[in-house]
């Protein structure tokens, strides 16, 4: 059941609603009795989404936890190697119970990745003196259970939270908006992701050995596109209900693809995730503030990390360093040629094509998880280099996929320019706007009533 599905928008989230500001309008208890409503849903949404590890979830939240106390404890007592020392315990909890599940299992429960990071996240602002332990189990509990972020984030900061778990007064306004939000998340998945991620499947089910050169290159678009819109819509779809029940989820997205530069589009792309290894790894490991060499092997390690994050296969490892190739190379000498040419008004647009050329291209590594195919891909992508297969193209493959899916592929485009996408979400505070966030409602629950959806695909992390 999820968040894109007809049994989740017509029967989950209004019963949930409704049950949930009913306990929060029941004055000084409302406000337990709804972390308590809100904890239990979420744990029987997760579980409904096959979550058959939920006991795993429970302990690392208990864990983290007391950890969490006993640093706060330890840090008035005045003893740093003791509480440092707690702090490596809670980590390596988290990080080898990520690492037993992707080596040995070699499926991870759903939205581990994100929820450890959470839970990392957590104990080291404690121990940073950057939020103060939670003293609430409940609270603790509802703030890293909580349903709308628990399979794909955003990562989130407890001290975000802290004060809103204590009390939360939700107007008629912010709830209308976030509906509207909730709204255009939907439409982003299931109108624009879910409809080009067919192509993308109908080339999986052909043979990329069978796609012609054109049709390559309209397929690896497609895949861009249809990542992004399937995971922004979802950080919205995310918000938006934690909007509705007084909760400001962060920003994840940031129409990435309008960046100038790869270290551009990583900081509007999945934004709580790169502030995290920014905030978490990067900087301790000294930022840029010992030297170039020192940077690069900065930069090395995060890229290395992220990729790793993603899974353990090659291709994840290729994809993050290929990231960190292009990203050091920004750092040491092509930054200065971006701006020189942004000063340009003939040559401004070269950096955009730059970023709408290289990104693609990895986005192909993330997605084909077997090396040998991936090689099959790029030699159709770039039919001069050499290949061992026997190729059987149909020559008129693109004009028909290019006619029958040009429609969404236009949306697509025209929604990832930031003046396109900022007026969806400054239009939410119109009044008379209810009207076409209605009309993009009942459209989104065609399509979703149609079957043509897919699942998330950031779920898997």
């Amino acid at each position: 059941m999820e968040f894109g599905s007809l049994e989740f928008i017509i029967i989950f989230l209004p019963v949930v609603l409704l049950a949930y500001h009913f306990l929060l309008g029941l004055g000084r208890a409302g406000s337990l009795l709804s972390k308590l409503f809100l904890f239990g849903i979420s744990v029987w949404y997760y579980y409904s989404l096959g979550g058959n590890y939920i006991f795993v979830l429970v302990e690392l939240m208990l864990i983290n936890f007391i950890v969490g106390l006993c640093i706060r404890f330890i840090k008035n007592k005045n003893k740093p190697v003791i509480k440092g020392i707690v702090l490596w315990l809670g980590i390596l909890v988290d990080i080898g119970t990520l690492c037993f599940f992707r080596i040995y299992e070699g499926v991870s429960p759903v939205g581990l990745s994100f929820f450890a990071f959470t839970q990392i996240a957590y104990i080291i602002d404690v121990y940073r003196d950057d939020t103060i332990a939670c003293k609430s189990v409940v609270s603790y509990l509802t703030y890293s259970m909580m349903f709308p972020k628990i399979v794909q984030g955003p990562v989130t900061r407890y001290e975000n939270f802290r004060n809103k778990l204590k009390g939360r007064k939700i107007s008629l306004r912010k709830f209308d908006r976030a509906l509207k939000l909730f709204i255009l998340g939907l439409a982003m998945k299931v109108i624009v992701a879910d409809n080009i991620g067919i192509l993308w499947n109908d080339l999986k089910m052909i043979g990329y050995e069978s796609i012609s050169t054109p049709l390559a290159w309209l397929g690896m678009a497609v895949y861009s596109l249809q990542l992004y819109y399937d995971f922004a819509g979802y950080s919205l779809m995310a918000m938006g209900l934690g909007g509705m029940m007084g909760f400001s989820l962060p920003v994840n997205f940031d129409t990435p693809y309008a960046s100038s530069s790869i270290s551009e589009f990583y900081r509007r792309w999945h934004m709580t995730l790169g502030q995290w290894f920014k905030d978490y790894i990067y900087i301790p490991l000294g930022g840029n503030r010992k030297g170039t060499i020192r940077t690069v092997f900065n930069l090395f390690v995060v890229w290395l990390l992220t990729g790793l994050w993603h899974g353990i296969t090659l291709n994840f490892i290729i994809w993050g360093l290929s990231l960190f190739f292009f990203i050091a190379l920004e750092k040491l000498f092509l930054m200065k040629v971006i701006r020189k040419l942004r000063k340009n008004l003939l040559t401004r647009i070269i950096p955009h094509l730059y970023v709408l050329f290289v990104i693609p291209l990895t986005w192909m590594v993330f997605a084909i998880s077997d090396i040998k195919i991936l090689g099959v891909y790029m030699t159709r992508l770039f039919p001069f280099l050499p290949h061992d297969y026997t190729s059987n193209v149909n020559p008129g493959d693109f004009t028909r996929y290019i006619t029958k899916y040009g429609w969404v592929l236009g949306i697509a485009v025209l929604f990832s320019f930031p003046k396109v996408h900022r007026f969806m979400i400054v239009l939410r505070r119109r009044k008379w706007s209810f009207i076409i966030y209605l009309a993009m409602l009942m459209a989104a629950m065609y399509f979703v009533a149609a079957g043509t959806g897919n699942g998330f695909m950031y779920a898997v992390f």
